[in-house]
């Protein structure tokens, strides 16, 4: 029995450590989940994060929880870029451009994935770059990827359908700057150290390598102002090669853009476009949003930011190809054709 205040203290102080154990455990709990089946979910056939059993959506359950299911959505994705769309695995930077390591052998890195074509294609290459915040390598927003579907929120349709078409892939991760040692020591990931300072690696050490006649690139957010850093340094040998950029609600200032030498602003101009959050129709050209931009920008066809990539992907590949040199030459020799007959 308990009496008076002292008794009610006595209460709480025991429900309060009785709250603290159960949340430790459930802690615990999450802590040794490894896969998305550890939480009671999986992706259903038509790439919807469903609770398993019961084919019931997505609960939230507090943010804790949200953050760690979101790690295996991210390790699941990745699995899938490797097994399904069969993309390898590649840690930066290079060794041999960092190779030490720390007491217990461990080396600051950052994993891209790359087709295995990369180095061979000569063709065509794509380079898909997401935006800012918790997303790494595979995905375009987190919170779609639980939310809603992997078509909307990560970069597998963008992967397949680069493939069929016969394209070579990078799937750049240029959120992921800082690495955890074992230890629980952080450091800064040698050239990878910012968003747009990984984009700039990954070009100077994969892109440039790489034999594509045409580059090709998708940015989503801050991607695009990591794009638009890499416009104003890249060497003309590149920006040769650059056929076409698709950027999908990009956040970059149109300073960036004005600030650019007169033949690179209208270089990118020519090349790019801007699919931004929008309640019109896809495709339907914003001229407002153009201005603010300074590259052309039309309707994502969805008012959401974070559905903007998955909701233009429609219209990406169509762009690319209207921008082909063997699409342009083949208009060409229609023209030329037509006006002879």
């Amino acid at each position: 029995r308990v009496h008076g205040g002292n008794g009610r203290f006595h209460l709480w102080s025991l429900s309060a450590c009785l709250f603290v154990r159960v949340s430790v455990c459930v802690a615990m709990a999450m802590s040794a989940a490894r896969s998305l089946a550890d939480f009671g979910y999986e992706y259903d056939a038509s790439g919807k994060l469903v609770q398993i059993g019961t084919g019931d959506a997505f609960k939230f359950v507090d943010q804790q929880h949200y953050e760690a299911l979101g790690d295996c959505v991210e390790k699941h994705i990745q699995t899938m870029m490797k097994t399904h769309c069969q993309l390898e695995e590649v840690q930066l930077p290079l060794l041999e451009d960092f190779s030490e390591t720390n007491a217990n052998g461990e080396r600051p890195q950052v994993n891209i994935f790359v087709s295995p074509d990369w180095q061979t294609n000569s063709d065509k290459l794509l380079v898909l770059i997401q935006g800012s915040g918790a997303v790494r390598a595979g995905q375009w927003a987190r919170s779609c990827c639980i939310n809603s579907t992997l078509a909307i929120g990560s970069v597998l349709p963008y992967v397949e359908e680069a493939k069929r078409q016969g394209y070579a892939v990078l799937v750049l991760n240029p959120n992921y700057n800082y690495y955890k040692f074992q230890d629980g020591k952080q450091c800064v990931i040698p050239f990878n150290e910012s968003p747009e300072k990984h984009v700039l690696y990954v070009f100077s050490r994969f892109v440039l390598k790489s034999v594509a006649k045409e580059v090709y690139i998708v940015a989503h957010s801050f991607g695009g102002v990591s794009t638009m850093v890499l416009v104003a340094q890249a060497p003309d040998e590149l920006i040769e090669r650059i056929a076409g950029i698709a950027l999908t609600d990009s956040v970059h200032s149109s300073f960036k853009v004005q600030s650019l030498p007169q033949s690179r602003r209208k270089w990118l101009r020519s090349k790019c476009r801007d699919w931004v959050a929008s309640k019109t129709p896809l495709d339907t050209p914003l001229p407002k949003q153009t201005q603010n931009a300074a590259v052309p920008c039309v309707s994502a066809g969805d008012h959401r930011h974070e559905y903007t990539s998955g909701c233009a992907f429609p219209s990406i590949f169509p762009f690319f190809a209207s921008l082909s040199s063997a699409n342009q030459q083949d208009e060409a020799s229609c023209q030329t054709h037509c006006e002879c007959s």
